[in-house]
């Protein structure tokens, strides 16, 4: 009772599907496409997230031909409304969102190729912009990216310098106030900037990809404090245009993945638990590719990848049958100069849409994901038995918590710590019976890495609930 009073009092909440439950195996899925805008010139970089605190999910994109940067503002039902950030930020390449300075609303940080700085807008809480900038005299900034760098719980900038071969990152001091840090001068071309604890031991290391110099991917180990050591991942991938992370054969250590324009290539560099990284072909023919995204589409339990490509007009999802063999299937083959692609739910039915950038056709689009087409007769097995396990458990990168649901119904999952406050929202959506997965790395709402500790993930499914206790150790 007193676990269920505790979740009523954090419940924020719940949009529902109908989902008819059929004797059936699924796999491809279906999408319908919904254009945003058609007039926003060299789309380069989506994003998306609440940025007006109303519960529902809003759209930022940046262009290197329409002056500044957007924001389009989701009145609930997918009808957005376009703002402009900032005018003036010419030939915009990248751009991010996060509660930079930590007052509960959301601030863009942004990187332009016309402009000779690197800057992050604060939120007032009513959507009204101040520019900060956060160095100047660069000659052309490309990329950004915010995380907790430094482990002190609050958000720090990581920013790449295409014409000076340098990676940034921007110590958050507090009071809006940043102290410049050199990663490196010396990565040619860089084009991109990602961050994740490659190497399990509990701090954040920085990954990047190059736009063609002599090494094409390459990561930076973090000691721990922050003086960081360089070490190649693949010096032949050709123009790195899209680095990230994920455990893509759950086998608990970080894996790379990356797309190459030049090759066509989109691939994953396996880590052998020793980050020692052997790469593995997904796919050879992908003309221009321009992005990829690694995420659990299905929600089967393994990694599935998107990515997008310039050369093909193509929005596509590599889905992964559980053993890193990949099928692809075209979401988009008329998406005009696709670039880039990110992944959410933007209409808040419990299921993940893709969202995605076209440089060529100037356009900003998300594809609504319809439902799952049924391809064979098999039975499913529902479970008698409501439960909830997690494993590994303790854990120090990543734990993956199962759960049994005899019946569908509303599922929520919360990460709480000790003291009983949310942590992480893991779950929020309906789901049908049968068996289920949920991941998380250890971090909280805003991504920052969390201590050591004892943390307690609830589920509750209608008149169920349950808790696993979860060791975090790093």
């Amino acid at each position: 009772m007193k676990k269920q009073q505790q979740f009523s009092a954090i419940y924020l909440y719940f949009v529902t599907l109908f989902l008819a439950v059929s004797s059936v195996a699924l796999a491809q899925m279906q999408f319908t496409e919904h254009k945003i805008t058609t007039n926003f010139e060299n789309a380069a970089c989506v994003y998306a997230t609440d940025i007006d605190g109303d519960s529902d999910i809003d759209v930022i994109g940046a262009s290197r031909g329409t002056d500044g940067i957007r924001w389009w503002e989701n009145d609930g039902n997918e009808n957005f409304t376009e703002h402009i950030i900032d005018p003036d930020f010419f030939e915009a390449n990248s751009v991010y969102a996060v509660d930079v300075d930590g007052d509960g609303d959301t601030d863009v940080i942004g990187a332009a190729l016309a402009i000779d700085y690197i800057s992050w807008w604060e939120n007032d809480g009513n959507e009204n912009f101040t520019k900060h900038v956060l160095k100047d005299n660069m000659v052309k900034p490309i990329t950004v990216y915010a995380v907790d760098v430094d482990g002190d719980n609050d958000i720090d900038i990581l920013g790449g310098d295409k014409g000076s071969d340098a990676l940034y990152w921007w110590e958050n001091k507090g009071n809006r106030n940043f102290t410049e840090h050199i990663i490196s001068d010396t990565f040619e071309k860089i084009f991109n900037v990602f961050a994740d604890d490659i190497d399990g031991d509990g701090d954040m290391d920085i990954l990047a990809g190059s736009e063609g110099g002599s090494v094409a991917i390459m990561w930076w180990e973090n000691d721990g404090k922050e003086n960081f050591t360089p070490h190649v991942v693949s010096s032949t991938f050709g123009n790195a245009t899209s680095v990230r992370t994920e455990d893509i054969d759950d086998d608990g250590d970080i894996d790379i993945l990356g797309a190459s324009f030049n090759l066509g290539d989109v691939s994953w560099w396996k880590n052998d638990g020793n980050n020692n990284f052997t790469e593995m072909k997904i796919d050879d023919n992908f003309p221009g590719s321009g992005a990829v995204y690694p995420i659990d589409m299905d929600y089967d339990g393994d990694m599935d990848v998107l990515g997008a490509a310039y050369k093909s007009n193509t929005i596509a999802l590599w889905e992964n049958d559980g053993n890193e063999v990949f099928t692809k299937y075209a979401i988009s083959d008329t998406f005009s100069g696709a670039w880039y692609v990110y992944v959410t739910d933007m209409d808040g039915d419990g299921d993940l849409d893709v969202l995605g950038a076209a440089y060529g056709g100037n356009q900003i689009a998300w594809w609504e994901n319809m439902a799952l087409t049924p391809v064979e007769e098999m039975p499913i097995v529902i479970p008698s038995v409501f439960s909830i396990s997690a494993s590994p458990n303790p854990f120090n990168l990543r734990t993956t918590i199962r759960y049994e649901l005899p019946r569908a119904g509303k599922v929520n999952i919360f990460v709480f710590n000790v003291l009983g406050q949310t942590v992480k929202v893991l779950e929020k959506s309906f789901q049908h019976a049968g068996s289920h997965t949920v991941r998380w790395d250890g971090r909280d709402e805003q991504g920052r890495f969390i201590t050591t500790g004892v943390y307690i993930c609830l589920i509750q499914a209608g008149e169920y609930s349950r808790s696993v206790k979860l060791m975090l150790i790093r």
